[in-house]
């Protein structure tokens, strides 16, 4: 699949270009609750509706992320975390949450990352 080919790829650690419409909940990448997983769990849900209803009102069904997107988060996720850069998946909870919400707050703004369909 994708993850062994590649490495692990993820935007947001919730979004898999080429997989659109598919959320993943605490996924790798996904930035870490600080260092409660539940708020990251809440953080991420939030987000996902938040996603949701901005496609219901534009009247989108469909949602991917741009592969540069995915890419851009990825490499900062190994760099941001040297610890696991080898295997290019997770950061830790201590230094990606904030960067997380920074990346999510740009994303949001902008809507750049996504593909809606």
């Amino acid at each position: 699949g994708k993850w062994q080919e590649e490495g692990t790829r993820t935007f947001l650690g919730l979004h898999s270009n080429g997989f659109p419409n598919l959320f993943v909940i605490t996924g790798p990448q996904g930035g870490g609750g600080s260092f409660n997983f539940m708020d990251g769990i809440e953080d991420h849900s939030d987000y996902v509706v938040w996603l949701l209803s901005l496609m219901r009102d534009a009247g989108h069904q469909v949602v991917d992320v741009r592969k540069a997107d995915e890419e851009q988060w990825a490499v900062h996720c190994a760099e941001a975390d040297q610890a696991t850069a080898p295997l290019r998946d997770c950061l830790s909870n201590f230094n990606g949450y904030g960067n997380w919400h920074k990346w999510r707050i740009r994303a949001q703004e902008t809507l750049e990352p996504y593909a809606f369909g």
